[in-house]
């Protein structure tokens, strides 16, 4: 809740930027580009215009990559006032090409400094960590007395706690990642997958080759983080029903978020984030 209250606060500092370059040429609207993978706090747009009387005109690109190409591409004569949106993975093209101008917007001080740069190029809105995720209950140890031993075929997996698990042959069938063809969330995996295993690096294997082992083992790529998540992704699911996924990449709020969907709210959500090999995300 932080994080979101922290975006449209500073949304709203970005906003009222572009508002006084606006206002210098009584211009009534301001144009905002920004994209579907990003989320947009519509509120804070209508007090905006509430406020200063001043329509924000709203054009969307497919993904973040797909807006900064239109950036480049209408450079000489730019097609938005502001563009919201631009994460970490298109950074370096928006700042090298210069497809954005230098400003410092309002309430600047109360952002965390690790985040901003120093060419001012770009103002951070939101972060997400990008990490696997798993399922509790499928782990847990069933209770048995002292003196029983335990039943081999019934005992749980070791709960997996690092990519190693992905080319695990008990652990591959039960993963599922979104499309990094398709999916933001998925090319982020892609990120986290590379900066684990790099290339050309002695002793590691590469993450090319990961890869080809973790599917070759049973990981599922789902055609977008959303059937990732929400569909192939069951934590509760007995391993009985329907090829269930214990195992999932996503945004380290979305056990938090999940809540929302559900019928009634649970005593505790079954969902653990598995901290190690997260990657952070600045848009």
């Amino acid at each position: 809740m932080k994080l979101k209250r922290f975006s449209i606060a500073l949304f709203s500092f970005v906003i009222g930027a572009a508002a006084c370059s606006s206002s210098a040429t009584n211009t009534q609207t301001i144009r905002l580009l920004t994209h579907k993978q990003f989320h947009l706090p519509l509120d804070a747009l209508e007090e905006f215009t509430a406020k200063t009387g001043i329509e924000v005109l709203v054009f969307t690109e497919e993904d973040a990559t797909s807006m900064v190409s239109l950036l480049e591409k209408s450079s000489e004569n730019p097609v938005a006032d502001v563009v919201l949106g631009i994460d970490s993975l298109e950074r370096r093209r928006a700042s090298e090409k210069r497809l954005v101008e230098a400003y410092k917007p309002i309430g600047i001080e109360n952002v965390d400094e690790t985040l901003l740069l120093q060419d001012e190029l770009l103002t951070p809105v939101s972060q997400l960590a990008a990490c696997l995720n798993r399922s509790k209950s499928r782990y847990l140890s069933l209770p048995r007395r002292l003196d029983e031993l335990p039943d081999k075929p019934t005992r749980p997996l070791e709960a997996p706690d690092s990519f190693s698990a992905l080319t695990d042959p008990r652990h591959a069938p039960t993963a599922v990642v979104p499309d990094p063809l398709e999916s933001r969330m998925g090319l982020y995996f892609l990120v986290a997958l590379e900066r684990a295993y790099p290339e050309n690096t002695a002793g590691v294997e590469p993450w090319p080759k990961v890869l080809e082992q973790m599917l070759r083992s049973g990981v599922e790529i789902a055609p977008s983080w959303e059937e990732a998540w929400f569909t192939r992704f069951q934590p509760t699911a007995k391993e009985s029903e329907d090829d269930p996924r214990s195992l999932t990449w996503g945004s380290a709020v979305m056990p938090a978020v999940s809540v929302r969907f559900m019928p009634e709210l649970p005593e505790e959500v079954d969902v653990a984030v598995i901290n190690s090999g997260c990657i952070k995300v600045v848009n």
